[in-house]
């Protein structure tokens, strides 16, 4: 293995491990800091994760207009990971839900750019690119399969998260115990908090959180002989709410708030608990192990091969930079039909992306994003698989097996955790025909259906159709979707215009909303697409690899 090459598999899993290590995670941190008076509202999930498809559409402009034409590549993506590095750090101290938004729009700016120009950089410096990149290309995914592990937890293992769990238990043995659950409520009187923290204290029960008590209780005595109320302490307390918990920052939610520096003696990040099972999902770790990764990623590009602007002097054309010149392939129908269709499906896969892991999380399984992984695992596997398949079912029927797959896997979420977990570990390892079958075969088509004159243009053009313009719409949609049904009713004025299922069928109405979507759209993709590419086994072989959506 040459120097190159090594570094090129190093940034390639630097890349998409800094990605994975949060992104997957992200729906789930949101939901469990949303509701009235928290952080977020319930619908910001689709907004929050929107901001990616924006970013999607603009970036073929910096890429296109700027980098290529101007920079070394190696240069721009180790200023764009080092800003990208700050920008993510500074998102997981965030509370406020129009800066968190903006904030993480500009971190996409700088990040989705680099999913291109990494591509770009390995074609260039490999011998043989049709051969070798995918190789590199794999390691991608298998960073973010390592990244969806450690922030599952499987690889965080020891006295830290032992000891976190164990806290956790005890304090809600403490509350149950003691009766004191509104001792951490803001809106409780100082007086009637010194009272039912003296009497906690007088039972006797959970002696090992007790100094801390104490001190409490001298707080509280002060505030009381003031006649004022307590305000929020630079030390958490240990006395928690079962429904209403309240952290140092003042902010009410479903949290309690433990200081790394309490377990370990080194105040590096804050861990925020919300439950049982979720580890580190619901907190702001991920986003702080992502910015991490980019920073040493941003450092390491510094390495990279020198690699000029490719484009260097050409003149600047908009239709080349958005693949507008593809559009004349429009006029042939199965393109069309495709085109649509792509766009079309691309919408309820985004209720997959936004929400996956806060439905794991919330009905109860343990490290849902290290489980997640196996939709990746089973995307290799299958990726191996796409030639013996492609050949023998040929680009329609392999479409239509991607979209057949889509459902099934909603309808697997939707009814899984009632009838039994395999079928939720079916919908993950889905994963693979889900994307490969239809994305990978997508992709393929395009590039027979343009020639060597307008592969570029197609690409891009059907990139910013599905991941940009469609995912935007999706991710919105799914956020809208999941908001409204978390409301018992939709009324306009005193008028009920319909009621809502209740909460515990929340998940299977959220998730049975995509799979009809899907299942419509594979019939009537079905009856109108009427297309094969004449060639198949010379199609196959010149596949290239594409970059992941996120999963």
């Amino acid at each position: 293995m040459n120097s190159a090459y090594g570094r090129l598999c190093i940034m390639m899993f630097l890349q998409y491990f800094a990605w994975g290590v949060w992104f997957v995670t992200l729906g789930s941190f949101i939901v469990f800091n949303a509701g009235e008076n928290a952080w977020f509202t319930d619908n910001f999930v689709g907004a929050a994760y929107s901001t990616s498809a924006i970013a999607g559409m603009i970036s073929p402009f910096f890429v296109g207009m700027i980098a290529d034409r101007f920079f070394s590549t190696q240069w721009v993506l180790a200023v764009l990971h080092l800003v990208g590095a700050a920008l993510l750090l500074a998102l997981s101290m965030i509370t406020n839900q129009g800066v968190f938004y903006w904030v993480m729009l500009a971190f996409f700016l700088c990040y989705m750019p680099t999913l291109a120009l990494t591509n770009s950089i390995s074609f260039h410096h490999l011998a043989e690119p049709a051969k070798q990149f995918p190789y590199v290309r794999v390691l991608g995914t298998i960073g973010w399969i390592v990244a969806g592990i450690v922030t599952g937890g499987l690889l965080v293992g020891g006295s830290l998260f032992e000891e976190i769990t164990a806290t956790e238990a005890a304090l809600k043995k403490a509350n149950a115990a003691a009766g004191i659950a509104g001792v951490s409520d803001k809106e409780m009187p100082a007086a009637e908090k010194l009272a039912a923290a003296e009497k906690w204290l007088a039972s006797d029960a959970q002696p090992e959180v007790h100094a801390e008590l104490e001190t409490r209780i001298a707080e509280l005595k002060k505030h009381v002989a003031k006649d004022v109320e307590l305000e929020p302490v630079s030390v958490p307390s240990l006395i928690v709410a079962p429904n209403e918990l309240w952290n140092a920052t003042g902010h009410p939610g479903r949290m309690s708030e433990l200081s790394l520096a309490n377990l370990s003696g080194f105040r590096l990040f804050n861990l925020r608990l919300f439950g049982v099972g979720t580890g580190m999902e619901t907190t702001t770790l991920p986003m702080q192990l992502g910015s991490f990764a980019m920073l040493l990623l941003g450092l390491f590009c510094v390495t990279l091969p020198h690699t000029p602007p490719g484009r260097q002097g050409e003149k600047i054309r908009i239709g080349d930079v958005l693949g507008l010149d593809a559009l004349a392939m429009l006029k042939r129908w199965p393109f069309l039909v495709f085109i649509i269709g792509s766009f079309l499906v691309t919408i309820p896969l985004q209720f997959y992306y936004s929400f996956a892991n806060p439905f794991l999380n919330d009905n109860g399984m343990t490290a849902a994003a290290a489980k997640m992984t196996l939709g990746q695992m089973s995307e290799i596997i299958f990726m191996l698989l796409m030639p013996f398949f492609f050949l023998r079912l040929g680009v329609k029927y392999m479409l239509l097996i991607g979209m057949l797959a889509w459902a099934v896997r909603y309808l697997c979420f939707a009814y899984g955790f009632e009838h039994g977990m395999w079928m939720i570990y079916v919908g993950i390892l889905l994963h693979g025909i889900c994307y490969d079958f239809f994305f990978v075969t997508g992709q393929i088509y395009v590039d027979n259906e343009a020639g060597p004159a307008n592969r570029g243009a197609a690409q891009g053009f059907i990139a910013f159709v599905t991941l940009g313009v469609g995912g935007f719409i999706g991710a919105n949609l799914s956020g809208i979707v999941y908001a409204t049904l978390k409301q018992s009713e939709f009324a306009i004025g005193n008028t009920v215009l319909f009621s809502f299922p209740p909460v515990e069928s929340l998940w299977t109405v959220y998730w049975l909303i995509p799979a009809v979507f899907s299942a419509v759209l594979m019939v009537l993709f079905a009856v109108t697409f009427f297309d094969k590419i004449k060639d198949p086994k010379a199609a196959i072989q010149g596949e290239t690899v594409p970059q992941d959506p996120p999963a």
